[in-house]
């Protein structure tokens, strides 16, 4: 081997080493989330609802911590008749720790008082709504008279730390999901109400997954 092929050698190593090292440093960071979809079913089934509603959650396979600051949540009415009233002002986050956090819709240009109740969403029999939502806490205003915006995220780094005496990387946190369905001539003050939770886990990522050719899969 030549000083010249040594030298070439020694310069990749050190790029190879510096993309592995910023790599492993930036890890910590990542996340991913899932959705318990078999226990929401449940949930459904037990009230006799399960043909007539439908939620997802918009997830990518993975996050960088400081990205999750908000959730966009798809329901489905599926009933031929009934509407779906989503009663956001009785919907809330439980986050890791087990704090029960008011959840805000987000809208365009969000500049109302935080204080005043939120309007809930009518979903017509057979359509879709896909909203996206944020805890009350993270919320900031980018100026005196700026719209609010997510500026925290939704999970502390504090909060992906295994409990004491645990082996589960999974920590758990949830959604309080309020819906009534009804006729749409049906008065309000007599319309069912369903109190569904949304249950899902979080988990840190190992290293691993911060590889470069692992990220682009």
């Amino acid at each position: 081997m030549t000083e010249y092929d040594l030298l070439i050698l020694t310069i990749y190593v050190i790029v190879v080493t510096s993309v592995l090292y910023q790599s492993i440093n930036s890890i910590g960071e990542q996340i991913t989330i899932k959705f318990d979809r078999a226990n929401f079913k449940q949930q459904l089934a037990e009230v006799n609802i399960t043909d007539m509603v439908e939620v997802k959650f918009d997830f990518k396979e993975r996050y960088q911590l400081e990205e999750l600051r908000e959730l966009v949540i798809n329901i489905k009415n599926n009933s031929p008749e009934n509407d779906i009233d989503v009663d956001w002002e009785s919907c809330c986050l439980i986050d890791p720790d087990g704090q029960t956090q008011r959840i805000v819709r987000l809208t365009q240009g969000l500049t109302y008082n935080l204080f005043q109740a939120q309007v809930g969403s009518v979903i017509a029999p057979g359509k879709n709504l896909k909203e996206k939502f944020t805890s009350e806490t993270v919320l900031k205003r980018e100026s005196e008279t700026g719209p609010f915006k997510p500026a925290e995220p939704l999970i502390k780094r504090s909060q992906l730390k295994l409990k004491p005496g645990s082996t589960n990387p999974w920590i758990p946190f949830s959604l309080r999901l309020v819906l009534r369905l009804s006729d749409p001539t049906t008065p309000e003050d007599v319309k069912p109400s369903y109190a569904l939770y949304c249950l899902f886990s979080v988990k840190k990522l190992e290293w691993i997954y911060a590889l470069p050719w692992y990220s682009k899969r």
